[in-house]
């Protein structure tokens, strides 16, 4: 029996309809899988309890919320807070203990357990053990807000109960980043990250507003705004720390095959060279490329040998710079009162292809320290730090490493599903453009369907091949429902009975309440991350700070002041 014309063209569509479908799901499964949007936190100025500010990982913790800033730290697993029992041993002020104003500063912050209502107690199989030289810790559970969109909440947190030997080189709160990292495990296990992969951008920290720059640290991909060129890509190493056996704690292990000072007139000079020099600064050891690990909490450029690299420094610039700081950059070389600081870039060439050129205005700094009665920063222009410090004496033959201010020129992003890392010449800006890593430690842009239903802001970012899919599938069901509805109209039309009397009805009368205008309330939307506003760069207490620092003579130039 042959099907009326009309019901032909209903299931003609339908059919259509189905085969557009099944298209698009091709189209959209083709392109990869999908991964959570990546969960991206600024590296900046975070303001304390106390009113002053310290840089790092801008997080917080507890509710109300306590803001907090973080350091990643190898081989540390647990996120370390330190508490509110002033536990700030002397650094350069005898043996006398910090107040607890400034230790709130030195520690990025202070955790008070009892002011949240959020925390609880915390079973001791919940978290790993982290054996010395890190201090002993007390367990809690609490909240952690990574980001506006995203928070763990029950995270085992351990809080300092003693110093620590190398609390100068890490005095702050700490996302511990080891192989068995509790913060990482939790990011995975919420469906907040497809795998376990970071990224990170240090940001820079010039002496002057147009050279400071907020950084980010990436969970779950990296951004592609910030780098630039091709990346250099290599496996993981063991996770272990052994200065004596060169032993790399993060597995992050490069080959340094040049260094080159690049003066303002254009010359440029290798510290591999082997020049015959004035005996001042004679060494024995010809230069040669050397392994180099990245420690992305280390408080400095970079850590040099003293022979035969930094004499070479010291030849070339004519300053026999041997100060050290005690402030923000802990333990890197400052100069006296009657040097000249050099004025020129540092470029650090990797083998085999990548090239990292630090600039003046990063590699010359202002000295900055914590006032330790007050807990607020002085900054010092007349005797400046160079951030790199040197391995002399009892560290002569300790493995070089490169610190997080290595990472104001370049970008680092590491791949635990791949058993890699990679390197890239950093792109500084405030641009963002995250992309993800799938549960295969693939890169993906397609963020539809996946992870949590948590809006994220990708107003930087591109449509995703997905989600393109998903649109056309939608507007597709919308068509056809609305032909077979309209077709369906048009049928009862013809077929039913005729009803003239509806269209000469009176409207019906209406009480005395349904003829009030609504005049109420305005409509209430959900606040998401959309909605708000971007922070911005710096902290208003950089230019205050700048201000209130004793202001000698500048003899250095920074890019762009």
């Amino acid at each position: 029996m042959e099907l009326p014309t009309g019901t032909r063209l209903y299931l003609g569509i339908w059919a259509v309809a189905f085969h557009a479908i099944n298209h698009a799901f091709f189209v959209a499964v083709a392109s990869g899988s999908c991964a959570p949007y990546p969960v991206g936190v600024r590296i900046g100025n975070v303001t304390l309890s106390n009113d002053s500010n310290a840089r790092g990982v801008a997080m917080s913790v507890g509710t109300p919320e306590q803001d907090m800033a973080f350091v990643p730290q190898w081989n540390l697993n647990n996120t370390m807070l330190y508490g509110s029992s002033a536990l700030c041993c002397a650094l350069s002020n005898g043996s006398v203990p910090w107040p607890a104003e400034s230790c709130i500063t030195m520690r990025g912050g202070q955790y008070d357990p009892f002011n949240s209502k959020t925390r609880t107690g915390v079973a001791p199989n919940a978290y790993p053990v982290d054996s010395p030289p890190y201090p002993g810790m007390s367990f809690v559970a609490d909240t952690v807000r990574v980001n506006d969109n995203v928070s763990l909440y029950d995270l085992p947190l351990g809080i300092a109960q003693n110093c620590w030997d190398d609390q100068g080189d890490h005095p702050q709160m700490a996302i511990g980043m080891g192989m068995n990292s509790t913060f990482m495990s939790a990011l995975v296990s919420s469906g907040m990250i497809a795998t376990r992969a970071w990224s990170i951008f240090w940001g820079r920290q010039g002496a002057t507003r147009n050279t400071q720059l907020d950084g980010s640290m990436v969970f779950g991909g990296y951004d592609r705004a910030k780098v630039t060129g091709t990346p250099l890509t290599q496996q993981l190493g063991p996770q272990q720390w052994d200065r004596d056996n060169m032993k790399c704690p993060t597995g992050m292990t490069v080959y340094v095959s040049d260094l080159i000072l690049n003066f303002g007139d254009g010359t440029d000079v290798s510290l591999f060279s082997n020049d015959t020099m004035d005996s001042e600064f004679q060494y024995q050891e010809p230069a040669h490329k050397f392994p180099a690990c990245i420690i992305p909490n280390a408080p400095y450029l970079m850590t040099l040998p003293l022979s035969p690299y930094f004499e070479n420094f010291r030849h070339y610039t004519s300053i026999f710079v041997d100060d050290r700081s005690f402030g923000i950059n802990f333990n890197t070389m400052r100069y006296n009162l009657d040097d000249t600081p050099y004025r020129g870039d540092l470029t650090i060439n990797i083998e085999p292809s990548l090239s990292i050129r630090i600039p003046n205005d990063q590699l010359v700094v202002p000295e900055k320290h914590i006032n330790s009665e007050t807990g607020q920063w002085i900054v010092e222009d007349s005797c400046p730090n160079l951030v790199i410090s040197l391995n002399d004496d009892v560290n002569l033959n300790d493995l070089p490493i490169l610190g997080r201010l290595f990472l104001t020129a370049a970008y680092l992003s590491v791949n635990e599903k791949k058993n890699e890392f990679s390197l890239w010449a950093a792109n500084p800006t405030e641009k963002q453009d995250l992309v993800a890593f799938d549960s295969e430690g693939e890169e993906t842009e397609n963020f539809s369907g996946c992870g949590t239903t948590t809006s994220h802001d990708t107003s930087n970012g591109g449509v995703s091949t997905g989600a393109i899919a998903g649109i056309i599938i939608g507007v597709i069901i919308v068509l056809a429902a609305a032909v077979s509805i309209g077709f369906w109209l048009k049928k009862r039309r013809r077929s039913g009975p005729k009803a003239p009397e509806l269209e000469a009805r009176e409207p019906p009368e209406l009480d005395a309440l349904s003829q009030v205008e609504d005049k109420g309330s305005p409509p209430i939307y959900a606040p998401t991350s959309d909605l708000c506003p971007k922070a911005e760069l710096g902290d208003s207490r950089a230019e205050r700070m700048q201000n209130e620092s004793p202001k000698p003579h500048m003899w250095y130039e920074l890019a762009g002041s």
